[in-house]
């Protein structure tokens, strides 16, 4: 079955089409732009280069956050109106989980840590432990939390955690400080998620049933407790 994966929550946005698990197109592109009007060309792209009338596709994974308020809303309504207008299934895949899937190892089970920036001094973050062909065991559930609260929180656990993402770039320095062992960084590749990982992991559950597409919502996190400044500046005004 064609998947189309789409990732719309941080500001890579991109979409993939996997047939039975392999890539035949993918593209993502940095919001310069506003998702509703990029969101739609982009997955034209992917068709057009992969050489797949719409009605080919067999199911929707999409990125449900958390992440950008409003790439999340894009990415939602787009996706509705397409599964709604196709009849095909829909599954929501978390961001945090596709981010991790990206830095899966072969011969080793490893805790990935998964850091999007959230602003305002805050990350969103959830831990899973990996490995390849499977999908990543949660470990911790999706959060966010100021960055400080984080690495206090991660420095506890005892075992060697790979970090990945825009925010583990972001507070490698303070990681590096308060982690041992030694934490590992991912590379820049994996700083954003994947809309491949995001059409895989979403493929492998589309075989096991399908999400309500009336229910399928965007995954707001918020806290009421103050924010603190990223180091090195004030924090950036919510998206």
């Amino acid at each position: 079955m064609k998947v189309l994966g789409i990732e719309t929550a941080s500001e890579r946005m991109g979409v993939a089409l996997l047939d039975r698990g392999e890539t035949l197109a993918v593209h993502q592109v940095q919001k310069d732009t506003a998702h509703s009007d990029t969101l739609m060309p982009l997955i034209h792209r992917v068709l057009t280069d992969s050489d797949c009338p719409i009605h080919e596709v067999g199911g929707i994974a999409l990125s449900t956050g958390p992440g950008s308020f409003t790439g999340l809303r894009v990415g939602v309504s787009t996706v509705k109106g397409l599964v709604f207008a196709l009849k095909i299934p829909v599954v929501a895949v978390s961001t945090l989980e596709a981010l991790s899937a990206s830095v899966t190892t072969p011969e080793i089970q490893e805790s990935v840590c998964p850091v999007m920036d959230a602003r305002r001094g805050e990350v969103y973050t959830a831990l899973f432990q990996t490995c390849l062909g499977k999908d990543p065991a949660r470990l911790l559930p999706d959060a966010v939390m100021p960055w400080e609260e984080m690495v206090q929180q991660m420095s506890r656990r005892t075992e060697r955690m790979v970090f990945a993402g825009s925010g583990a770039i972001q507070y490698g320095k303070e990681i590096r400080k308060a982690m041992d062992p030694g934490p590992v960084f991912a590379g820049l590749e994996e700083a954003f998620p994947s809309p491949v990982m995001v059409a895989r992991l979403g493929g492998r559950r589309l075989g096991q049933g399908q999400d309500d597409a009336s229910r399928i919502a965007p995954v707001y996190l918020s806290r009421l407790t103050p924010r603190t400044p990223a180091p090195g500046g004030v924090g950036t005004p919510g998206r």
